[in-house]
Parts: structure tokens; sequence; C-alpha cells
């Protein structure tokens, strides 16, 4: 009366190696789906993964079947990757459902774990070589290997079958005793009894030595505990005076360190009271030296200004119907139609002009844009910004372009002055802005006079330095945009239709406020 399950069959397969390459195909049987509606099961796909262990990754993906509740994939032996261990005995499967058609992808919103086993192919129940469908639990998986089927879990019968049957217990009968046996009897108990006394005679001693076994053990344990405890303070003590000799090391170290940087900061404060005293003493002597700069500040500019002045005497310039210099006449775009003067008295005027201006600049220190070389009617000013540079001569020849642009370039040598000395533009004549800046030289003069008058009566109250007049003193140099090229004018006129001049507050001097007219240097001071 043996079932199909416990056929002779079986107990071969016991004795075989159940592998993961032992697997032929894996299929379901009675899933349970009731928490899927009918009317949507056509839509759900099944489809099965296997893993190693159950937080690896898939090693296996089976296609995907249309709902069934007793699904059967491919063989899987053919396409089992040769990267997974399949000398394993235990693997994890998943069984996925998928709501969308024809789409395997355990990662897709749409997909989501039916089922999840843990499965040891050793534990596994034999079935046989074809699949009841009416005898399997809901949600069994059926593994076919080379011997047949084999189910997880096990089915109803094979539960059934596998208890163990209690044994009876077989009782013999009854028998008579006679006499001699009752002596027998009688002596194999008196035996007994000494062989007892005996024994327990011999356990009592047994248990004597055993329990001073133990109290001798007992005692060993504890002088072992004794002497660890000891070698363990005997370590600890080690370590603390290691720590102590360490802790006094570092302590010494660290006194030796406090007094070396409180040398160190001792002779830093040293060092800056010596760096104090010597920067009183620069002070001082710089107070000194500026003091004395100012004083041959203020004579070299006066002496300048009385030089410039000098030459006013040496050429003298003049205004009657247009502007002459010693005498001769030397006409500008604003002269009467009428007024006409010779090329040889027109050469003369600009070689006294050139001449002149030549000599200002040189007393005051200022770099032309454009060198002159005055040799009197023949005079000629150096363009330095054409290639090749070339001279331009001041007296009149065939050329005429090139006269009118030793003109312009004269009269933007005279701007330059003007410029370094910060007097406003009065002119468009050459001979009138030489005018101008010989009438600021006097205004400046006259600031000298008046300045050194209250220097010498505030001289006992310990007035502060003369310092001299703004006059070619921080000056805002030539302007790229007035000195730009824009031709130039007949005779006298310089070509620039608009001057800017220097600021107001810088430029402007007043004799009313000689304290404007004369910028100290209050950083100096």
């Amino acid at each position: 009366n043996r079932p199909k399950w416990a056929l002779d069959k079986m107990e071969e397969n016991e004795t075989n190696q159940r592998r993961i390459r032992h697997i032929h195909s894996i299929n379901c049987r009675n899933l349970d789906l009731r928490d899927i509606p009918r009317e949507n099961r056509s839509d759900v796909c099944l489809f099965f993964t296997l893993h190693s262990t159950p937080t690896k990754k898939a090693f296996y993906t089976s296609e995907c079947l249309q709902y069934t509740e007793n699904p059967s994939w491919k063989n899987i032996d053919s396409y089992m990757p040769t990267s997974v261990d399949q000398s394993a005995c235990e693997l994890t499967m998943r069984v996925w459902r998928c709501s969308h058609a024809h789409h395997v992808c355990p990662r897709c919103p749409h997909c989501s774990v039916l089922l999840l086993y843990t499965i040891d192919l050793r534990g596994l129940t034999y079935l046989g070589d074809v699949l009841d469908t009416e005898v399997f639990a809901p949600n069994t998986i059926a593994v076919f290997m080379r011997k047949g089927f084999f189910v997880y879990p096990a089915p109803p019968e094979a539960a059934a079958a596998t208890t163990p049957t209690p044994r009876k217990t077989l009782v013999k009968g009854k028998e008579g005793y006679n006499k001699p046996t009752l002596s027998r009897l009688v002596n194999g108990l008196g035996e007994h009894s000494k062989h007892e006394q005996k024994l327990n005679e011999v356990r009592a001693a047994i248990r004597a030595r055993l329990t001073a076994r133990a109290e001798a053990m007992a005692l060993n344990q504890r002088v072992e505990a004794a002497l660890a405890a000891r070698q363990r303070s005997e370590r600890l003590l080690a370590r603390l005076a290691r720590a102590i000799v360490d802790a006094t090391a570092l302590r010494t170290g660290r006194a030796e360190y406090v007094r070396q940087r409180a040398r160190s900061l001792q002779s830093g404060v040293d060092a800056r009271e010596q760096a104090k005293t010597e920067l009183r003493h620069l002070i001082g002597c710089h107070a000194a030296t500026v003091q004395l700069l100012c004083q041959t500040v203020y004579v070299l500019t006066h002496r300048r200004t009385r030089m410039v002045l000098a030459l006013r005497n040496a050429f003298p310039i003049e205004f009657k119907t247009v502007f002459s210099i010693a005498g001769l006449a030397l006409p500008s775009a604003q002269a009467p139609p009428t007024f006409y003067v010779d090329d040889e008295v027109i050469a003369a005027a600009l070689g006294f002009t050139c001449q002149l201006t030549h000599l200002i600049a040189k007393y005051l220190g200022v770099p032309l844009v454009f060198a002159l070389k005055p040799m009197g009617s023949r005079s000629s000013v150096r363009d330095d910004f054409v290639t090749p540079p070339k001279d331009l001569g001041l007296h009149r020849s065939k050329d005429k372009l090139t006269f009118d642009a030793a003109v312009g370039c004269l009269g933007r040598d005279i701007k330059q002055l003007l410029l370094f000395c910060r007097v406003p533009k009065r002119s468009r004549d050459m001979l009138g802005n030489l005018h101008a800046l010989f009438y600021e030289f006097d205004r400046v003069n006259q600031l000298f006079a008046e300045q050194l008058q209250q220097h010498q009566s505030a001289r006992d109250s310990a007035a502060a330095p003369l310092s001299p007049p703004g006059i070619g003193l921080g000056g805002s140099g030539a302007d790229d945009e007035s000195l730009s090229s824009e031709g130039s004018a007949m005779y006298g006129t310089d070509g620039v239709g608009s001057f800017h001049a220097a600021s107001s507050d810088a430029g402007s001097m007043s004799a009313a406020d000689p304290a404007a007219a004369f910028p100290r240097s209050e950083s100096l001071a």
C-alpha cells in the first residue's frame, strides 16, 4: 500500500547529488492569485528569477507567461550562465507578476513579487516522473531534475506518510519459580547486596577524591586568578609609572619651552623699544630733512621765477595791432587781412619765440614734447613722432605744410609750459600765451614777497617753513588731448581748437589768499 511518491526509485534518488547544475526546469502549481480581479487577470504575466542569495542580483530570468494557475516555463539547463556557482545546493527563487504585458523587468513599477522561496535542493520531496495537479498545496514549486520531479513544500500525502508510527511494546507471559531457583535468587541477592555495598564504598571514595580534586582545582583556579590579578596590577603599575615619567618629561619640556618663549618675548620687547628709539631718531632726522628740502625748493623756485622774469627783459613782448617780440611782429589768424609782414621778419620772430620757449623750459626743467633748436631765423622743431624723425623748419619754404606743422609743434610746446605752470589758456596766439605766462610769474613773484614778509614777522613764533608757490610743482604735465595733432593756423596760431586746463582747485591762484597760492606739502610737514 505504498503511495506513488514512496517507490523504490525515491530511495535511489536520495543517494544522488542535488546541485544547481542538475536542474532542468522549474514549474509552479496552484498559484494563489485571489487578490487579482478576474477581469484583470488576462493582463497579468508571470515570470521568475533565480538568485544565489536573497541579496544578490538574479543570475537567471525566465520568459514571461500569460496568467495561469499552473505555469510551466521552458528548460533552463541550456541557459544557465557559467559565472554562477553550479555546485551550490541552495538558491533563492522569486516569482513575479507584471501588469504590463510583454515586459520583463523586476525593477519596473509594474512588477511585484508574488512568491519568495529559499530552496535547499537536498531537502526537496520526490514526487515522480509525472506532475499530478490534484495533490499539490497552494503555491507549490516543482523542480525537474535527472530522476524526476521534486516539490517544495511536500504534498499532504507525503506529510502524512512521513509521520513516524509508534512502536508496540511486547509483553511476555509469566513463568513459575521452584525452590532451587529461589535459593539461587536469594544467594544472588546477597552477593548483589555485598557487591552493592562495596560499590557504594568505591563510589564514596571516588566522590571524596573527586571532591578533593575539585577543591584542589578550585584552589588552583583561585591561585591562578590571584596570579593573573597580580600580573594585571603589575602591568597597570608599569603603565602608570611610564605615564608618570612621560608626564614629568612633558612638564619639563613645557617648562623649558615657556622659559625659551619668555626669553624670546623679552628679546622682542627689547628690540621693539630699540626700534622705537631708532624710529624717533629717524622721525627727527626726517623732519629736519623735510624742513631743509622745503627751504631748498623755496629758494630754487624763487630763483627759477627770477630767471624766467629776466627773460622778459631780453625778449620783450608787446601788443599793438598784433603781438610782437623784440620789436618783430608775429601776425596770427586774428590779424587784419591788410596787415603784411615779410617772411624773413616772421622767421626772425619765430626764432626769438623758439629761443624764449627753449630757455623757459630749460630753467623750469620741463622736457618738451617737441625738441627745439633755436638758430635765429633758421630755427627748427624736432618731430620724433614720425618715421623717420625729422626737423621742421620755422621759416618759409616751398613746402607750406612743413612750415605749418613746425609752427603747430612750437604752439604745443608753449601749451605744455602753460599746463605745467597751471596757467589757463588766455589766447590762441603763441606770444599771447607767453605774455600770460610772464603775467603769472609776476603774480607768483609778488606772492613770494608777501610770504617772505609774513615769515619774517612770524619768525619769533616758530612759524612753519616757507613753501614755494605752485609753479612747476606737481603740474599736470602735457594733456594728450590738448597736444593732439589738429593742424596749425597761419603764423602764430597753435592750431588747437579746444584747451583743457588743470583743475581749478589746484591750478587757480588768488592774490587775496596766499595760502591757496602756496600749496604746502602736508605729508612732508
